[in-house]
């Protein structure tokens, strides 16, 4: 046997010390040491003995393919994540180096071919609506089975169109399904489905970094979607995305890196997904395969790192002794059962582990023996598979390899077909055809807030961007100058809550279609210069801040919520560096561009809604704009406090450059502008209560 080095998990200097206060979390840490520690002591009887550390390939084989063959009833409820099962299956396979027979490949083509949607994408099983998450589980399930039967299946074109039908409109993210939630997974699942198949990425992914970004926490590791908890799965699925796009130099790198070094646990050697949780086997894959990316991206910047991000040896020894049963299969914990989900991504977890061993190690646990297949850790399959994959697509290409027409070349020996020249009357129809198709694509989808979903013809075209705006801002013209400032006195003709939520609702939907269409009209007239703002309003200097947020207000106040809620979000985070200089940016918006000079905000609820027929003279457009703006001062207005709130957080702060820049920024905005004055006073006089040394250094 090649050098080994000696266990380094299970070191009792390294048991967790809850310094006698226990809690729920704390007991649980020390049961799960408890059980790791038996289950070492009876694999090893000494830290270098490595005689009964070995994969048991053929009993983990004949679980994969005992599942695939017959599921268990206790798996019912996962009928919704077919696809699923069989890429957690096949790819753990593959990982293996296990033959699958051809009749097991037939079936899951057939399965998953019938998961395809008529109208492109998978459903998590036959008949049901497509779906982000069971996409990329079907289409990774085909290329890991290394067939060409297999990708022939896929019916790219009606994928594609799935995926680009999946962009939210406005930020950059994509809808897990028509009318469902928008998080790091989708725009994740898109990207990589589009590389790994030969999809034009470059359709999809404007806008998508910028939001991607913005899903960073304080923590350093990504949540969800933008002000949540920092996950390993996210972080996975954002940092991937990011690599994918060649977009990772956006990242706050520091903060990603002091966070994800910190969820290996020091005693089992697996990692936990979020701050002070458990280990799990899972987290083999989303947070250890991380680190080949991070990795990746610095060998590109001619940069290396002397040792391993990761110890992977202890990670190593963590699927060895808490996840392999001696039945097959994987699981979380010593506690848990097998399944198919944490043999997968345990399996995956174990080769990202030996690929770092062998180059930073020189020797991977138990030998060659327990060595698996290498994977591609952004796609998470085999490189075998991955290669098969994309020299399939390279065939097909050349297959269809244009003329100067860009149509298929003719075949050699026989002249081209002359094209039939096409008539006016002709391209006309052809013109109707193809809005009746874009209509009918639309109204099948059903995407919420999407402008473009009316079936009126005319109201399309004009949507799509003839002059279909309802605010047209003006340079130098005050938002609230076109404002109707009126509010409803009489409590009589108040409206139930219920009714002005549903208002508040479609004011809010209103508001969002005609920021998108702004956006839409900006990019075809400036090339890509929204996409230029929010990148710079998310991470350029404090210089170019000031002046994308100032060309923004210029163009219109109104339609730039999204990048004053952006700004105000990194003055809530701790530890933000450049929050000193993002204050006097937002001090300018709010007191130069947004708020009025002699009358308070008002919010939704106080508008007479009772005569918003009679405001609007019976018009609909006219209706619309006007809960579009009353909407937007109420949106404004709970932004502003936000702002306020943020900056009375500050000042509580140890005394630093920062607080007294908070401090000022509070009094200017009592001294010139009348919103939110007794929020403002409070926090003034409870700072007045501190030392007058404290009063004195912030020269108030």
């Amino acid at each position: 046997m090649e050098s080994q080095i000696p266990f380094r998990s299970y070191d009792e200097k390294q048991r967790n010390n809850d310094d006698g206060r226990f809690t729920f979390t704390s007991t649980e840490q020390k049961r799960v040491e408890e059980m790791l520690f038996e289950n070492y002591e009876n694999l090893v009887l000494q830290p270098d003995d490595f005689a009964n550390v070995s994969i048991f390939r053929q009993k983990h084989a004949s679980f994969l393919l005992r599942y695939l063959a017959n599921v268990p009833k206790s798996y019912s409820s996962l009928d919704a994540s077919r696809p699923w099962m069989c890429y957690w299956a096949v790819h753990a396979l593959t990982i293996l180096e296990v033959k699958i027979p051809e009749e097991t490949i037939n079936a899951v083509i057939t399965l998953i071919k019938a998961c395809e949607h008529p109208d492109g994408g998978y459903g998590g099983g036959p008949g049901q609506y497509a779906h982000l998450a069971p996409t990329y589980a079907a289409v990774m399930c085909l290329v890991s089975l290394k067939n060409e039967k297999a990708l022939e299946s896929i019916n790219k074109e009606s994928l594609f169109q799935y995926l680009k039908a999946s962009k939210h409109p406005i930020h950059g993210g994509f809808y897990m399904h028509f009318g469902g939630e928008i998080d790091m997974r989708s725009a994740y699942c898109a990207l990589a489905i589009c590389q790994i198949i030969g999809l034009p990425m470059d359709e999809l992914s404007d806008g998508t970094a910028e939001w991607v970004i913005s899903c960073q926490t304080y923590e350093g590791g990504f949540g969800g979607e933008p002000y949540t908890e920092a996950h390993g799965g996210y972080t996975f699925c954002a940092v991937a995305a990011l690599v994918l796009m060649d977009r990772f130099r956006l990242v706050d790198f520091e903060s990603l890196l002091r966070w994800v070094t910190r969820r290996q646990m020091r005693y089992e050697g697996g990692f936990q997904g979020r701050t002070n949780k458990l280990v799990d086997g899972c987290y083999s894959f989303w947070q250890g395969a991380i680190y080949p990316l991070i990795d990746g991206e610095m060998e590109r910047e001619g940069k290396d790192f002397e040792k391993g991000l990761f110890d992977s040896r202890m990670l190593e020894e963590y699927t060895f002794v808490g996840c392999q049963s001696k039945d097959g299969g994987f699981r979380d914990k010593p506690d848990k059962g097998v399944d198919l989900y944490h043999t997968c991504y345990v399996l995956s977890g174990l080769s990202v582990a030996q690929k770092y061993s062998r180059d930073k190690l020189g020797s991977i646990l138990g030998g060659d023996a327990n060595l698996v297949a290498e994977i591609n850790p952004v796609f998470n399959v085999t490189v075998d598979a991955e290669k098969f994959a994309k020299e399939e697509t390279m065939k097909v290409k050349k297959a269809q390899k244009p003329g100067k027409s860009g149509k298929p070349a003719a075949k050699p020996g026989k002249p081209p077909t002359p094209k039939p020249k096409t008539s006016k009357a002709q391209k006309a129809q052809e013109n109707e055809a193809k809005l009746a198709r874009a209509e009918n694509i639309l109204s099948k989808f059903e995407k919420p807030q999407e402008v473009s979903k009316n079936a009126n013809k005319r109201h399309l075209k004009k949507v799509l961007g003839q002059d279909g705006l309802l605010v047209k801002h003006q340079e130098g013209q005050k938002w609230y100058s076109y404002q109707i400032d009126k509010v409803e006195e009489e409590e009589e003709k108040k409206l139930e809550t219920a009714k002005i939520n549903e208002l508040l609702v479609e004011g809010r939907d209103i508001l969002a279609q005609d920021s998108a269409l702004l956006q839409t009209k900006e990019k075809q007239e400036n090339g890509s210069e929204a996409s230029w703002l929010y990148s710079v309003i998310s991470k350029g200097t404090a210089s170019d801040k000031r002046t994308a947020m100032q060309l923004q207000m210029h163009k219109s106040p109104v339609h730039s919520l999204e990048y004053v809620e952006r700004m105000i979000g990194s003055c809530t985070k701790q530890g933000t560096r450049d929050i000193i200089d993002v204050i006097p940016i937002l001090e300018d918006v709010f007191v130069n561009h947004c708020l009025p000079e002699n009358r308070k905000l008002i919010a939704f609820s106080k508008r007479p809604f009772a005569e918003l027929t009679a405001l609007s003279s019976g018009n609909d457009r006219s209706r619309r704009k006007i809960l579009l703006l009353w909407t937007f001062e109420h949106e404004l207005k709970i932004l502003y406090q936000q702002f306020i709130q943020a900056l009375v957080e500050i000042i509580k702060r140890p005394l630093e450059d920062v607080v007294k820049k908070a401090l000022r920024t509070l009094a200017n905005c009592l001294i010139s502008r009348p919103e939110s004055e007794s929020l403002i006073l409070s926090a003034l006089f409870i700072f007045s209560k501190m030392s007058p040394e404290n009063i004195q250094q912030c020269e108030l």
